[in-house]
């Protein structure tokens, strides 16, 4: 077998067959650049929001506590670096008819809102509160940002950024005992549901004086709205002159009935809601003109109704 013949450089011969194999051309790939460029050094965070002159907070409030103050605080950015803490009280009323005030803003970044009572007994379910970014004024006037809504409470506070919008009758209500209308002789009782309010009735209680006239009486509750009667709780006993009966409509309640005492308990369905302008009546068949109704004590759990 034949051999090469060396030119002498073994070093030179050994350093080239050592050499690594020469590397494939790189693959080139053919996508478009992007169009859109970020910046990716001193990045502020994204929840900051850029308003400009003219640019106003509205603060809406619907509200059922008497002496109530709603407080907003936030912090501004200003173009010159400086953070500038801004702070605001307000009284709404307390009808639950909607109160609102607009507050002026400079050009600026927004940080952070956050809106609380200022007492601490306001009850769950009794003061809504929306604040909306406004642009413009007047017919013109556009709502770019939420910046946040729901009830504030006995610690509960509303708070910007990341908020969580809540419906207004989301959640548990104020539950409220109210004592209601006391009505003429001869005359049954009704009780409205007020505007700005939602009721689930919880419970009713009343009684009813009859007159030595006689005559049988039939006490009954039925529920109203401007379109009709739409649920009827038919009577549990007839109520004999000259006596005075004590009715009771709750929820859970067993049926009873007690002629000797005067006692009658009939039970309400569970979910029981009643809007604004609706009804419920505790109704007489029968009734005379002697007979008298005591004011109706009912308890209710309550929402605003913007």
């Amino acid at each position: 077998m034949d051999r090469a013949v060396s030119d002498g450089n073994q070093l030179d011969e050994l350093l080239e067959a050592a050499a690594p194999a020469p590397a494939a051309a790189e693959f080139e790939f053919g996508t478009l650049p992007p169009e859109i460029s970020f910046q990716t050094e001193r990045v502020p965070p994204p929840a900051w929001l850029y308003v400009e002159r003219g640019d106003r907070l509205l603060l809406q409030v619907w509200n059922s506590t008497p002496d109530v103050r709603v407080d907003l605080s936030m912090r501004l950015l200003l173009p010159n670096g400086e953070v500038s803490p801004n702070y605001y009280q307000f009284m709404p009323t307390a009808d639950r008819a909607l109160t609102m005030w607009y507050i002026p803003l400079t050009e600026a970044f927004l940080i952070s809102v956050t809106i609380f009572p200022a007492i601490v007994s306001v009850p769950a379910g009794s003061c809504w509160v929306r604040c909306m970014l406004v642009h413009g004024a007047g017919s013109g006037q556009l709502y770019p940002q939420g910046i946040a809504g729901g009830y504030i409470a006995r610690g509960c506070v509303l708070s910007w950024p990341y908020p969580r919008f809540q419906n207004p009758v989301e959640g548990p209500g104020h539950l409220r005992l109210i004592e209601g209308t006391d009505p003429a002789p001869g005359v049954s009782i009704a009780e409205t549901v007020p505007v700005g309010a939602r009721w689930k009735l919880v419970s009713v209680f009343c009684w009813l004086a009859t007159s030595a006239a006689a005559g049988d009486r039939h006490v009954y509750l039925q529920l109203m709205s401007p379109a009709g009667v739409w649920l009827w709780i038919p009577p549990a006993v007839a109520q004999p002159a000259s006596f005075t009966y004590y009715y009771t409509w709750a929820i859970g309640i067993n049926p009873y009935t007690s002629s000797i005492v005067g006692l009658v308990a009939r039970p309400l369905p569970d979910q029981l809601t009643l809007t604004p302008g609706q009804q419920f009546m505790v109704q007489c068949t029968g009734i005379l003109a002697g007979d008298d109704f005591g004011p109706p004590r009912y308890l209710v759990e309550e929402w605003v109704e913007p």
